[in-house]
């Protein structure tokens, strides 16, 4: 089973305007089952019913309950994308015994940092808030993302038992999580745009400083801010990292920056660096990774149950 990511990412920023005008219309998607897993789809994970504060939720209908739970978040740049990125891996997890969901999040040029953390966030506490119902373990709930979203998900990953960015609903529940997938993502936004050969960033009209609403390098305390290696503690969850070693978007130092923060404090983490693969390799979603993925959410989620 495997489908090429870059796919999912040329058809991303026109499912997110198609999705808003199904809102806007009313015609939100009815639930369905497909292959055994039932898809919830459009679930606003805030009051305000905004479009970029909802997800995609995939259930299996016959597993061992009460379910381990992923939380995939996509990638953009911070600018664009959208929760149907993620569909195949969500209904591959679905299909091997988890829960998987797919969110959105404000993106930047709605509303820029630390919005998109709030979301996050959020999102994790809603899901701890509505386990019961959805028949969700909320002692094992992981994260993971691309590109962008790997910064997002590594930076709630990070920063377990930070109340800093705990904003809006639910917040009788708690935002970590216990495990983190990260695919392609960045550790540190100031020597991603310092490291030679990936200058642009320090473009004030770059992905990265659009997130910050200001240029990167001029607001060195704002960047580290929002630097998932800026909130590594003994609470991190582990991670699991994969990513290419002829990525011209990020560097790949990003994974040993990440993991050295990780290693000062004995936080488990596995590294699969990918020869000769870019920013978006289709090796990411290959049998043999997927397989190493699992194994790594089994162990790091404690599970019972088999993901073969």
């Amino acid at each position: 089973m495997r489908k090429p990511i870059q796919t999912a990412c040329a058809l991303a920023v026109s499912c997110a305007f198609q999705f808003s005008a199904c809102l806007a219309r009313g015609e939100v998607h009815a639930d369905k089952t497909v292959s055994g897993v039932l898809e919830k789809r459009d679930i606003f994970y805030t009051h305000d019913q905004n479009p970029n504060r909802s997800l995609d939720l995939f259930l299996p209908r016959d597993a061992v309950k009460p379910l381990p739970l992923v939380i995939l978040i996509h990638g953009g740049g911070w600018s664009g994308g959208d929760k149907a990125h993620f569909d195949y891996l969500a209904k591959v997890l679905a299909e091997k015994g988890f829960a998987a969901a797919s969110i959105n999040y404000r993106l930047s040029k709605e509303a820029v940092w630390p919005a998109a953390a709030f979301d996050c966030k959020a999102a994790v506490r809603w899901f701890r808030a509505h386990s019961k119902e959805y028949s969700i373990d909320p002692n094992k709930i992981a994260v993971g993302g691309h590109s962008a979203g790997a910064h997002l998900s590594a930076f709630l990953a990070a920063s377990n038992g930070v109340k800093k960015f705990d904003r809006g609903d639910n917040l009788d529940q708690s935002s970590d999580v216990q495990a983190e997938l990260w695919y392609s993502g960045v550790a540190n936004l100031v020597t991603r745009a310092t490291t030679r050969g990936y200058e642009v960033v320090q473009n004030p009209h770059s992905d990265e400083s659009s997130l910050l609403g200001r240029p990167i390098l001029e607001n060195r305390a704002l960047a580290m801010d929002a630097s998932p290696v800026s909130w590594v503690s003994a609470r991190s969850a582990p991670f699991y990292f994969v990513a290419g070693t002829a990525d011209k978007l990020v560097p790949p130092q990003q994974v040993d920056e990440m993991v050295q923060a990780l290693n000062k404090f004995g936080i488990y983490s596995e590294v699969h660096m990918i020869s000769g693969a870019g920013h978006a390799a289709p090796e990411f979603w290959d049998v043999e990774h997927l397989n190493m993925m699992l194994t790594f959410l089994k162990r790091a989620l404690k599970l019972k149950f088999s993901t073969a």
